[in-house]
């Protein structure tokens, strides 16, 4: 984020405005949708997600992050997802199996799913042959399937996605620009059934490539043997790297891994399709934009539960991007490098790469926190504007949550990636060490390692207290049992974290303020009671939920506090107000304080119950 992103967001927190556009979903197919405004409580979509690579795997980690932000931000109901793995290339034929589709039945038999997003040919081909039988016919949104996989395939209008094009005459055409000297290249996949449709991409595109240009192509080789085989290419040739899921030996292997290898041990430059492997010492090319699949996948899927029929696209889902650590390091002129290509790791550190970034989201929350102050004291002064003053104070609090929801994501997804990349560049640079290298050498270089990791954790654990992501993922009991944990790590008072019974439906806004009201009160035992100890106690009273935190510090006299208006006391008063709550405080002088919230919860029907709770 830039400063003029900064600017304009305290300026819009002065204001006291709120702007969220969000497109309304609807109902599945053939069903008229009415206006979102007109059905209040109307339940939001269900999403089942296929993916057919493990959880990990980069592109499916890329996919997934950016498909749920997309939908999430957009959306303006709800969403609720269900994730399959297949892990599909453990297998070979026909697949689900009996016991698969059995299984997937019983899952959502009380799920209707209202639209599917199939990741990949094979994942696509399990969806049109099962959405009858096992997800009541639900509409299809494909995302990065190869059209020639999907040739025999026949698309209904309730079908659309993302198709994948495969850069391999782009990403020459780029190397070219760069290295016009090149007479070789040598193609190079995995020997995975989805390896192998890379590689029928390549023989196709690169049958003819001409400018006197010799392609050899490697499909499936064992990855020890080609490595050593790279160290000894002659000059004039470049490898091209497409994934690998499997080697010729029949060893599961990663795409990062095989790019990573083969990129240490080869003599000449390597070029890559895939955007997880440009930082792992390739120099990059037209790469597939995974991120850009699920922004794609899910816009067209909110159009299609909109009504809508799009046809499926492969816009915005490539983009030319390159490493410019290894631009320098093969002697590349990074001005061929064709304009509005994206340059990776084109700044001395870390460090002075973001510090900007970093300094300009530290003032906005300081920036935010000062006007809240200064309107939550304007309200003491103005008491006949009470009421506005409140509403103002509402929006501001909602404006700063989205604020801090914004920033945390930029930082997890921008800074946290770039500095597990530097790591991985820093391991890769130790192993391709000499083994005379100056010891000291070695050192610097497990130093520099281990602070970019302190770096990156320092950085998560700042996005994570901006946004408690965990709240979403696993609810707000394993959220609240985490917090206590940290605190308890980082400020060594011991704190001990009971729930009575099963919370059963807590709404995202009263977690949310739980959450923020714990962090306040164990924020204040840590600066000002001087505590030996104290609790935190979460329990669920007929149709109330209720929060104690509980310490036996030096204490203070509530009424005096109230009088002085302390910051932390509006504060809290301000989130129970806005979700309805009784906040009392029960504090003597050397006797300990005890704070307790109690929410009032309206009967929730259709939604999902805290997951840690149930």
């Amino acid at each position: 984020m830039g400063q003029g992103d900064n600017m304009r967001a305290a300026h819009l927190a002065v204001l006291g405005m709120v702007a969220l556009w969000m497109l309304g979903l609807g109902p599945p197919t053939g069903a008229q949708p009415a206006p979102a405004a007109e059905r209040p409580g109307t339940p939001g979509p269900r999403v089942l997600l296929l993916y057919s690579e493990p959880r990990l795997t980069p592109a499916i980690v890329a996919v997934d992050t950016t498909m749920r932000s997309t939908l999430e931000a957009q959306s303006s109901r709800p969403v609720s997802f269900y994730t399959e793995y297949l892990d599909l290339t453990l297998f070979e034929g026909t697949v689900p199996a009996a016991e698969l589709r059995e299984l997937l039945r019983r899952k959502y038999a009380a799920r209707p799913i209202d639209v599917i997003v199939a990741a990949g040919s094979r994942t696509l081909r399990i969806a049109l042959r099962n959405r009858a039988d096992l997800f009541g016919g639900a509409p299809v949104v494909f995302t990065a399937v190869d059209p020639a996989a999907a040739a025999d395939l026949r698309l209904e209008g309730d079908v659309t996605g993302t198709w994948l094009h495969l850069g391999w005459s782009e990403t020459l055409d780029l190397a070219r620009q760069l290295q016009p000297d090149i007479r070789r290249a040598v193609v190079v996949t995995g020997a995975a059934r989805p390896d192998q449709v890379w590689m029928a991409a390549a023989r196709k595109q690169l049958a003819a490539p001409g400018g006197g240009i010799e392609v050899i192509f490697r499909s499936g080789p064992a990855l020890d043997e080609f490595a050593a085989e790279a160290k000894t290419l002659p000059a004039g040739t470049i490898i091209l790297t497409g994934p690998f899921f499997r080697d010729g030996t029949g060893r599961d292997v990663s795409t990062a891994e095989a790019a990573t290898r083969i990129a240490a041990a080869a003599s000449v430059p390597v070029y890559t399709l895939t955007e997880a492997t440009v930082g792992t010492g390739t120099v990059g090319g037209q790469v597939v934009d995974f991120a850009g699949h699920g922004r794609v996948a899910a816009e067209l899927a909110l159009r299609v539960l909109s009504g809508e029929r799009p046809p499926p696209t492969e816009t915005g889902t490539t983009l030319p991007m390159f490493d410019a650590r290894q631009l320098a390091r093969w002697g590349l002129d990074a001005r061929r490098v064709p304009a509005g290509s994206r340059i990776l790791f084109d700044e001395p550190s870390v460090w002075a790469r973001y510090r900007w970034y970093i300094l300009g989201a530290v003032a906005v929350l300081m920036a935010q926190s000062g006007l809240i102050g200064a309107l939550l004291v304007q309200r003491v002064q103005r008491r006949r504007a009470q009421d506005r003053s409140a509403e103002l104070a509402g929006r501001l609090m909602s404006a700063q949550e989205e604020e801090r929801r914004r920033i945390a994501r930029d930082l997890h997804d921008d800074v946290t990636q770039e500095l597990a990349a530097q790591s991985i560049a820093l391991s890769a640079l130790t192993e391709r060490m000499p083994e005379d290298a100056a010891e000291d050498v070695r050192e610097d270089l497990a130093r520099l390692q281990g602070r970019t990791v302190e770096m990156a954790k320092t950085i998560r654990d700042l996005s994570h207290s901006l946004h408690p992501g965990v709240l979403q993922h696993a609810g707000l009991v394993a959220a609240l049992r985490g917090y206590c944990r940290g605190f308890e790590r980082k400020h060594g008072v011991p704190v001990s974290f009971q729930v009575d019974g099963d919370l059963g439906i807590v709404p995202p806004d009263v977690a949310l303020c739980l959450y923020r009201v714990t962090q306040e009160g164990l924020g204040n035992v840590a600066q000002h009671a001087a505590a030996r100890q104290a609790r935190v106690m979460l329990g669920r009273d007929g149709a109330a939920v209720t929060l104690t935190i509980w310490d036996d510090g030096r204490g203070f006299d509530p009424i005096d506090a109230r009088r002085r208006q302390g910051l932390g006391l509006i504060s809290l008063d301000e989130r129970a107000r806005l979700i309805g709550a009784r906040l009392t405080i029960d504090s003597r002088v050397q006797r300990g304080t005890e704070l307790r919230i109690v929410v009032p919860l309206a009967e929730v029907r259709d939604a999902t119950p805290d997951r840690a709770a149930r």
